[in-house]
């Protein structure tokens, strides 16, 4: 493999809102934990700009393989990826609380996202029953069945929009009612909501602009990496990479490796065109430098943003390819200007081997902050 070898998990996450009218079957508040215990938390730089959070107690990132989800910095919950999970971990700016979920299921969670500062929503699977849990612990079922019918498909939302698919077909979450938006050609799975009038479906790929849905084309080629702006998807077909030769194993054997990033934008309208970005101009290129693509993302702005890894060595230098990346996070747009981020972030942790493919999304919380895992923490960074 041309470039080093790390592991790598991002985060993104959208809100909306969503009543508690007592419409659908309620369960009494579930109490919160009562002895939350506080983790590490520090400023890589000036307040505002990078925050380093340890995990909860008793656990370390890698337990938490979903996506973490929130509103903010002070709103970050955790669910697990398991079955029987039991509990979600809710972080407030100052301490991590257990919080008891009101079933056990057989399955992992099924869909979940931040629907409102405080608040998320979920599902299972086998089960048609949504729901609403806030904080401090309330739970309330929205559109519940007492036989519990598997027909919630997804689960996406944004700071205006809850959208949910039911049978293959998309419905907006308004209170406690599901309002259908109109159908489309073909059943619609995998929801990215950016907006109330910019719904997408991944499979197949199809956009929904308020109005109506519309086939955009296959989703073969739409990894879960892409990354969602308004109005259309960046998807990475090849992360960039300047690779001297000791900053990676085989070939080319006392060689540089070198190629920018190939990106792929496809817009509401169907439009679609591959772009080719250079390394960026700021990154040496004079054998002391190693620079590894990870991520495209959106940013706070609502612009794209190409992330990456940079690493210092020489010859001397022996990488640890069992270890996470040793370097720092950079940023820069497409047109490779540097986005400002502090500079000592940690690079984010990969789920897997292929150098080629940005290996998750990180998708933004409410506020548009990103939060990625690293060795032993996780980083929020407002881009």
């Amino acid at each position: 493999m041309l470039a080093l070898r790390t592991l790598l998990l991002l985060s993104l996450v959208a809100c909306g809102s969503v009543a508690d009218d007592g419409a659908g079957k309620s369960d009494p508040p579930i109490a919160p934990s009562s002895n939350p215990v506080p983790p590490a938390s520090e400023d890589t730089t000036a307040p505002g700009v990078a925050w380093l959070l340890a995990p909860p107690p008793g656990s370390n990132v890698d337990a938490y393989s979903r996506t973490p989800i929130g509103s903010s910095r002070n709103d970050v919950w955790l669910l697990q990826d398991i079955q029987d999970a039991d509990f979600a971990w809710h972080w407030d700016g100052r301490t991590w609380s257990k919080i008891p979920l009101p079933f056990r299921s057989i399955h992992a969670i099924h869909a979940a996202a931040s629907v409102a500062p405080g608040v998320i929503a979920l599902t299972v699977p086998d089960c048609g029953s949504i729901l609403r849990l806030d904080a401090d612990a309330r739970a309330t079922w929205i559109d519940s069945q007492s036989e519990c019918p598997p027909t919630i498909d997804d689960l996406d939302a944004s700071q205006d929009a809850i959208v949910v698919t039911k049978d293959g077909k998309a419905l907006s979450i308004e209170g406690s009612d599901f309002v259908a938006l109109p159908e489309a050609a073909e059943p619609t799975r995998g929801l990215r909501v950016v907006a109330k009038n910019d719904v997408w479906a991944m499979r197949p790929v199809m956009h929904f602009d308020g109005m109506a849905w519309k086939k955009l084309g296959d989703d073969s080629r739409l990894s879960n990496g892409a990354a969602f702006l308004s109005g259309a998807v960046y998807d990475v077909d090849d992360l960039a990479l300047f690779s001297p030769a000791w900053a990676h194993r085989g070939p080319p054997v006392d060689d540089t490796a070198s190629h920018g990033w190939k990106l792929r934008k496809l817009d509401s309208s169907g439009a679609l065109s591959v772009t080719d970005v250079p390394l960026p101009s700021d990154i040496p290129m004079d054998g002391t430098t190693s620079y590894t693509g990870m991520f495209a993302a959106r940013t706070r702005s609502g612009e794209l943003a190409l992330a990456g890894c940079v690493l210092t060595g020489d010859a001397t230098f022996t990488p640890d390819l069992t270890k996470p990346f040793p370097g720092r996070l950079v940023a820069h747009s497409s047109s490779g200007a540097p986005i400002a981020l502090p500079s000592n972030l940690p690079c984010p942790l990969r789920d897997h081997d292929d150098a080629t493919r940005a290996s998750a999304p990180v998708r933004p919380l409410l506020d548009g902050t990103w939060m990625y895992r690293a060795e032993n923490r996780y980083v929020l960074v407002d881009p």
